[in-house]
């Protein structure tokens, strides 16, 4: 077990809105139950201890820093990989050691995986092929996917003719076709620029809402899994580090890898703070903060090192006596503030999160 202890759960303080969630949680249907899996490469600990439960219709995230595990589980759901120990149970099935065409599971790959001497139809026709559809059918299915991914009139080009957002959208058709019952998405947005992959981002989500098909998508990039996924999963070392909805990995993480993260984060170490019955860090949102006088019950001194314009924003670094980096993201209006000045920083207490690692 690594230093860092699991932990599966959401935090432990609770707002309205998470009861709610919770509520809803518990009765909805479980597609896929992660059960103890452990995945090792000779002595290399790839995955230990994982447990996650992946409800009917979700959009799941699998998120963490490379290395992490999160690719060796989604190959482990999808029956490319064999778990050292530990079960996967798929739509109340045992297919732990399935193979994966006999998974009703289907998988987007990160670098599409198009066939270029094909046309986009033949290209989504191809999977229905090998599963002995007969032709009406597989030309029904085809037209009907082209028309949800918006791409009805490109049956016949060339995959040669087509932009990367198109031809990922071919590579979705071609997931979506045969109707799994669980998509898995291997970092699908990696080969794409910021503009297409915020469209993508958007496109995803649609098609989820609109199929019904349950999305477990792999990524490294926090801000792609905070804005699309129902709920995350946050990994390192192979062990899951915490699991909720986005907001809670955000405003409510269990460790200070997590809230590093997720995110920007101000980790202040609680005795800094007078906190002297505390050990640990006080977290707080860069956005959370702002830069003002010392009047208030939540505060800190320090000195302007830098500020960024960012466009919409400002982002000021300012040190403080004991040497810690705190950053302030402030939205709109221009600062009353310069480099080299002092100033004091105050937040709400509502908006601490105190972390005991």
């Amino acid at each position: 077990m690594n230093a860092e202890t699991a932990n599966n759960g959401i935090a432990d303080i609770k707002s309205v809105d998470d009861v709610q969630n919770t509520a809803q949680s518990s009765t909805a249907e479980t597609l896929v139950s992660v059960d103890n899996i452990n995945l090792r490469y000779g002595e290399v600990i790839a995955l230990e201890n994982v447990n996650i439960d992946i409800q009917v219709g979700e959009f799941f995230t699998l998120l963490g820093p490379s290395g992490c595990g999160k690719t060796s589980l989604l190959r482990t759901i999808g029956g490319f990989q064999q778990p050292t120990s530990g079960k996967i149970i798929l739509d109340g099935d045992d297919v732990t050691l399935t193979a994966p065409h006999k998974r009703p599971v289907n998988t987007v790959f990160q670098s599409f995986a198009l066939f270029p001497h094909m046309t986009v139809s033949e290209n989504v026709a191809f999977g229905l092929e090998m599963l002995g559809w007969d032709k009406s059918r597989i030309s029904s299915r085809v037209g009907d996917v082209l028309k949800l991914v918006e791409l009805g009139d490109f049956a016949q080009r060339g995959i040669g003719e087509l932009s990367g957002g198109q031809q990922q959208r071919v590579a979705l058709a071609r997931g979506l076709a045969p109707e799994p019952r669980l998509l898995l998405l291997d970092e699908p947005m990696s080969a794409l620029d910021m503009k297409l992959r915020k469209e993508m981002q958007k496109e995803l989500k649609r098609l989820n809402r609109e199929t019904g098909i349950t999305f477990l998508m792999v990524t490294h990039d926090q801000e792609e899994a905070l804005a699309m996924s129902d709920r995350v999963a946050v990994l390192r070392y192979g062990e899951v580090r915490q699991i909720g909805t986005p907001e809670d990995v955000y405003r409510r993480p269990t460790s200070s890898f997590v809230a590093d993260f997720i995110g920007e984060a101000n980790l202040i170490a609680a005795q800094e703070l007078g906190r002297k019955e505390k050990a640990g860090f006080v977290m707080i949102r860069p956005e959370d903060i702002s830069v003002g006088s010392t009047d208030g019950a939540q505060h800190i001194s320090g000195t302007v090192e830098d500020i960024i314009f960012q466009g919409g924003s400002y982002e000021t670094t300012v040190n403080t006596a004991n040497g810690t980096s705190i950053r302030i993201l402030s939205m709109g209006a221009a600062l009353d503030h310069e480099i080299g000045q002092n100033v004091g920083l105050t937040w709400a207490a509502s908006a601490e999160r105190v972390l005991e690692e």
